[in-house]
């Protein structure tokens, strides 16, 4: 699996939701590689418990996977932004504030095929605003950029979420959410975290 699109999004997140089901891998992924043998994987795994059938749900289950992407949007989106800010605050980052918001805010514009990165009107302000420390900061955004990656997919997304965990696994082994809450959680986060999907 090359790229996320939103749509893309929704039918894993629905497969999660299905696994369990009774039937097999239907609709745009059925033909995609890597999830039939993650759908196959978990089915082997819990081959113990019966399927059970969720044919009386479909509408639901639409709707939760619509609602558990537009989440998992806006967690790569907002929650990402506060991770950031506090992990160059932790590692005593000058100016951190500013320094998280400019790399942030050079994502925007980028390309928006699959993830459409933004930031609040107030941290563009912050971000667009000069600074007398301007050349400090600057450059350290360069090298932020450098160790951070970019972000304009689904996936760089993800990628950006787990280098920051990374950073905080170097200091105090902090854990971050790389998805928001939901029943979902445990099996979304089983793709992200072995990039078997994501």
């Amino acid at each position: 699996m090359t790229s996320i699109t939103q749509n893309k999004l929704v039918a894993i997140i629905r497969m999660c939701y299905t696994v369990n089901s009774t039937g097999e891998l239907l609709g745009s992924l059925k033909d995609d590689e890597v999830c039939i043998k993650w759908f196959q994987r978990w089915r082997y795994l819990n081959r113990d418990y019966a399927l059970i059938d969720k044919s009386s749900l479909a509408n639901v289950i639409t709707h939760a996977s619509n609602a558990y992407a537009d989440a998992v949007t806006n967690h790569l989106v907002y929650g990402l932004r506060d991770h950031y800010v506090d992990l160059l605050k932790l590692r005593n980052v000058a100016h951190y504030e500013e320094v998280a918001l400019k790399v942030l805010h050079s994502f925007i514009g980028s390309s928006r095929v699959n993830l459409s990165f933004r930031l609040s009107d107030k941290d563009v302000f912050k971000a667009e605003r000069q600074h007398r420390a301007q050349t400090e900061i600057d450059a350290r955004v360069v090298v932020e950029l450098e160790m951070m990656g970019r972000i304009d997919s689904y996936m760089s997304a993800f990628s950006f979420l787990r280098r920051i965990q990374e950073r905080y696994d170097e200091v105090n082994g902090k854990k971050i959410r790389l998805v928001p809450e939901n029943k979902m959680k445990s099996s979304l986060s089983v793709l992200i975290r072995h990039r078997s999907i994501v």
